[in-house]
């Protein structure tokens, strides 16, 4: 404990606080008050002037119950009880109070640290997070310094501090929770590791073979702007013509986690579109390379896990400037399975099985394309979505959704010349399924009001 007085705690919003607290490792002058240090700003963050928190009586003090007094936390596991003075939680929302303990973590270059939370079960019925900030009382910024995450739960919850830079960093951790957690006993342990040549899309890693083993969470980098999870590692693969390529994690013996593939369309976070399935199609004629990155949100481990790549062959009616020609009484079928990714922006839907045609509409006529499931086929769903042009990368308002069911689609031609539609024909499986097939269509085009 320290001694008996008064502590004025300070807000250094922006600035690099832990100098503040003590970056030499020496013993702070814990007198009356603990005055201000100027320091310089750090790059991309506002610094406001100094703004004293609250006095705290120094008796209620633990040795590290205030971001002032952090511990310098090692790898391995301590344990503490959750206590401290109360105060408004850079992760809260504002207004809300939180307890905490503090401590200090250093990240070298090209590391991470990651933190991990427990508390007993059964113990709280409060909110319990990790949190990490470049120093006290500084709102985390996920994309420059630091992560701020937990998911509301009270019985553990993990963070993962990574430095790509050439430099070192020295960041702060709490433990920070309500009122109800005061007395809880905690354990928070410290692992760190390498990051991976691939942590950053810049420096993907290229997949020779359809296998990649011994890859970690624990090594993984900050996920570019826009993904769909915090970290992530990054990898280029080569599509054949006319395929569609699916990743897949193996975790082998190791336990399962939160870790997805994903396929996107370039490093830039504003011109990206991200695949949901962790897969890519190649609808053309000449191999294509694609991005891939596999990520997690709450999983930090230092357990290897493997990725899988497998190629399948798919339909030449997958190319927009290839679709399959209609007219009034023509008939075909479409294995809709072997279609490729349709446009990006559709409707509410993403199409991930989705095939075109072309139908040729007479002048001053309404013909109407009729799809349904195949005979035969297990139930499923065929929509018919007609396109603006030919290569569109949006749908159309013109759509019909088929569920188990005839789907009909009006195509309607007001000029005094025949004019071709495009339709995207996309399937996916019916509700009953248990397996993620997409079926076989049956298309037909009629004359409206001739069924």
């Amino acid at each position: 404990m320290v001694m008996r007085g008064t502590v004025t705690l300070v807000a250094m919003v922006g600035s690099m606080a832990l100098a503040a607290c003590d970056t030499q490792g020496t013993e702070l002058d814990r007198g009356t008050t603990t005055d201000p240090v100027a320091l310089d700003p750090i790059e991309g963050i506002d610094t406001p002037a100094f703004v004293p928190i609250v006095d705290v009586p120094a008796e209620v003090l633990g040795d590290n119950e205030s971001c002032a007094l952090a511990d310098t936390l090692a790898a391995g596991t301590v344990h503490a009880t959750m206590d401290g003075h109360t105060k408004t939680s850079a992760c809260f929302a504002d207004g809300m109070t939180s307890i905490g303990r503090y401590w200090r973590v250093h990240v070298p270059a090209h590391e991470s640290a990651a933190i991990t939370l427990r508390t007993a079960r059964g113990e709280s019925q409060g909110y319990l997070w990790l949190t990490a900030a470049p120093g006290c009382d500084v709102r985390p910024v996920s994309e420059d310094w630091s992560e701020c995450r937990g998911d509301w739960s009270w019985q553990h919850d993990g963070i993962v501090v990574t430095n790509p830079d050439d430099t070192d960093r020295d960041m702060v951790v709490a433990a920070v929770a309500d009122e109800r957690m005061r007395g809880v006993a905690i354990d928070v342990t410290l692992t760190r590791d390498v990051l991976a040549s691939n942590a950053t899309c810049a420096d993907a890693l290229a997949v020779m073979g359809d296998r990649v083993t011994n890859q970690k969470t624990s090594q993984a980098g900050l996920a570019i702007d826009g993904a769909p999870v915090w970290r992530m590692l990054y990898y280029t693969v080569v599509v054949p013509p006319l395929a569609r390529l699916s990743a897949t994690i193996d975790f082998g013996d190791s336990p399962p986690g939160d870790v997805y593939p994903y396929f996107l369309s370039s490093c830039d976070p504003s011109a990206n579109v991200w695949s949901s399935l962790g897969e890519v199609t190649n609808p053309g004629d000449q191999p294509m390379t694609a991005l891939l990155g596999v990520g997690t949100n709450y999983t930090v481990s230092s357990a290897p896990f493997a990725i899988d790549i497998r190629s399948t062959t798919i339909s030449p009616r997958a190319a927009c400037d290839n679709a399959a020609p209609l007219a009034v009484g023509d008939t075909t079928e479409l294995d809709l399975e072997a279609g490729g990714a349709g446009p990006a922006l559709c409707w509410c839907i993403s199409p991930q099985r989705s095939l075109y045609v072309d139908v040729e509409v007479p002048a001053g006529a309404t013909v109407e394309l009729v799809g349904a499931v195949a005979g035969g086929d297990a139930v499923g769903r065929v929509d018919l979505i007609e396109l603006e042009d030919q290569c569109a990368s949006e749908c159309g308002s013109n759509a019909v959704f088929g569920f188990d069911g005839e789907t009909v689609l009006p195509l309607e031609n007001t000029s005094d010349t025949a004019v071709v539609k495009h339709v995207l024909v996309a399937g996916s499986p019916g509700w009953e399924l248990t397996t993620n097939v997409a079926p076989r269509a049956s298309l037909s085009v009629r004359a409206q009001g001739t069924e």
